[in-house]
């Protein structure tokens, strides 16, 4: 539930700071979060570009495990 919510609102944080054309380890300083953990993050956030939604990012992120 709430570890759930959480991780959404990071995904839709990456992908937004995506968008503006930032770079991983500026994000990761930004949202003051390891790299390791916006990493993953990010990968997936690249492979659903253009359209960055969130939701398949977290599907993406799960199907993976």
């Amino acid at each position: 539930g709430i570890q759930q919510g959480e991780e959404q609102k990071l995904i839709e944080l990456i992908c937004r700071k995506v968008r503006k054309g930032k770079s991983l380890s500026t994000i990761a300083d930004e949202l003051e979060e390891e790299v390791s953990v916006v990493s993953p993050i990010y990968d997936a956030v690249l492979k659903c570009a253009p359209d960055y939604d969130s939701s398949k990012v977290y599907v993406l992120l799960h199907n993976d495990k």
